[in-house]
Formats: C-alpha cells, sequence, structure tokens
C-alpha cells in the first residue's frame, strides 16, 4: 500500500521535473508578455491567457483512475502514471484545474459505493485472481492490484489475457 507521503512526493518530484517545465515553456505565447514583462500562457480548458507561474500542468487522465483509490495503486502504476507521455499532459489555469478534481472526487465517490471486480497479484508472487470487493480498504496488504473492472466477465477476460503473457 502507498504511504500519503510516498503519493504526494511523486507528484512533487514530477512538478519540478523537466518534462513538466517543458510543456509548460512549450505553451508560452510568444508574442504576449505580462504587466512587468513575465511570459503568458493560454489554458488549454477556458482558453484564458494566465502568466505562466500561475499555470498548472494537468493530466487528462487522471493519474488515480476514477475506478482506484491510490492507496491500492502499486508503485510502479503510480510512476507510470505520473511521468506519462507528453500527449496526456496539458497547461491549464489553478480554476479548471479545480473544476476538473471536483469533478473527479465526485465520480470517485460514487465509485466506492458500487461492486468493483479487482485483478490482483500477490505482492511479490505470480499467483493472479480475480477478487469482488466493495470496500477497497478491505483489501488484505499481500494484494498487489492490476486492474479494476465494473463487470466480472471483464475482469475473467482480463485475467486470463494476463496469464497468457
Amino acid at each position: 500500500m502507498l504511504t500519503y507521503e510516498i503519493i504526494s512526493s511523486v507528484k512533487r518530484a514530477f512538478s519540478r521535473s523537466k518534462q513538466a517545465h517543458k510543456l509548460k515553456t512549450s505553451a508560452v505565447l510568444k508574442d504576449v508578455t505580462g504587466k512587468r514583462g513575465g511570459k503568458m500562457v493560454k489554458c488549454n480548458d477556458c482558453g484564458k491567457i494566465i502568466p505562466m507561474y500561475s499555470s498548472q500542468v494537468d493530466h487528462i487522465s487522471p493519474i488515480c483512475p476514477v475506478e482506484i483509490s491510490l492507496k491500492v495503486m502499486s508503485f510502479n502504476m503510480l510512476y507510470e502514471r505520473t511521468f506519462c507521455d507528453n500527449n496526456n499532459l496539458q497547461v491549464i489555469c489553478k480554476e479548471c484545474h479545480d473544476k476538473k478534481n471536483k469533478i473527479e472526487r465526485k465520480q470517485r465517490a460514487s465509485w466506492r459505493k458500487k461492486k468493483k471486480y479487482l485483478v490482483c497479484r500477490v505482492a511479490q508472487g505470480s499467483r493472479l485472481k480475480v477478487i469482488p470487493i466493495v470496500d477497497l480498504k478491505t483489501l488484505p496488504e499481500i494484494w498487489e492490484v492490476l486492474s479494476v473492472h465494473r463487470k466480472r466477465k471483464d475482469a475473467d477476460a482480463d485475467l486470463k489475457r494476463r496469464k497468457k503473457l
């Protein structure tokens, strides 16, 4: 299980990474400057022109999928989804980022109440299993979540695919 400290450290490392910095600088408008000559960027969501220092790099597909809790993600999955391809990243203003996060939180809250099927692997092992579960907090720590599905048949198909690999 990931702790809050690990999750926030990976996110902070990404926000200070060369990848995030390059994305922000590539979005700078060349012919527009701020009141004091600062760099300006255009929000990809609302189209508002904002100072570069107040812009944020957003993952179009969230780091933590709506269907899963960050606490049950594996470290590798967290790292791969955080340091992803630039096609999944955009520069937006704080207001748009807050709106997007609020919508995702509501979707996660409704998802938590539904039954889901996890394709899991025993940590430090190769045994795979489909686990039906409602509350992810009850998942034993020995299981590493590989994917989450709404339907049992989708989970079984994913399990078969993974066993062939």
